[in-house]
């Protein structure tokens, strides 16, 4: 099936991503210090938390997890309010 320029939009490039069959990424969590996300899921993090910590990734541990969920659960509570 052939598409033509005009008929690509957001749901036409949603639809051909490799993840397209997963929902879109609510919390994505850096580790290392760096605060880029390396082109990581541009797409699919467009309306993602994001979370930076100077731990890297080999030291990652549950609560660096824990933070970061708990940090992204005080995020969306203040901007539900």
């Amino acid at each position: 099936m052939r598409i033509t320029p005009e008929s690509i939009d957001e749901h036409t490039i949603q639809k051909n991503l490799y993840s397209s069959i997963l929902p879109d990424v609510d919390l994505i969590i850096r580790p290392g210090g760096e605060k880029r996300l390396s082109n990581f899921l541009l797409w699919q993090c467009a309306n993602s938390a994001f979370y930076f910590t100077d731990t890297f990734w080999p030291s990652l541990g549950e609560n660096d997890i824990w933070d970061a969920i708990q940090a992204y659960n005080a995020n969306t509570k203040s901007c539900q309010s």
